[in-house]
């Protein structure tokens, strides 16, 4: 599912600040909130817009959204600082573990027939 934003109001039944506006695969926007788990699918286009109408779009920077509509992120004592036009970073799988050599099977206990027919 595809984040398209975030709602400028708060969520319906948490009252979480900012629910999630994402897309489903048959093109049609929904209302996530991600603290409460809430779903709110649209069915039609006048739902569809009017719930679009209250989205601020993902990746708008704060001169572009309203102010205080864009949730900051938490404050912690060594963040993280990734420059914008920075290209992803590439990681390479890692190799399989290699397989030890199968080991031999168990002798197999011996039966009845192998305690009647031994010598000894």
């Amino acid at each position: 599912m595809a984040l398209l934003g975030r709602h400028k109001d708060p969520c319906l039944i948490c009252k979480f600040p900012h629910p999630h506006i994402k897309q489903n695969e048959g093109k049609r926007p929904y209302w996530h909130c991600p603290d409460c788990g809430s779903l709110l699918p649209t069915k039609n286009r006048a739902q569809t817009e009017g719930l679009l109408a209250g989205m601020i779009p993902e990746g708008a920077t704060h001169a572009a959204a309203p102010a205080g509509k864009i949730p900051e992120p938490p404050k912690a004592d060594r963040p993280i600082i990734v420059p914008r036009d920075a290209a992803p970073a590439v990681i390479a799988p890692a190799a399989p573990p290699a397989s030890p050599a199968p080991a031999a099977p168990p002798p197999k206990p011996a039966g009845l027939w192998d305690a009647l027919m031994s010598k000894g």
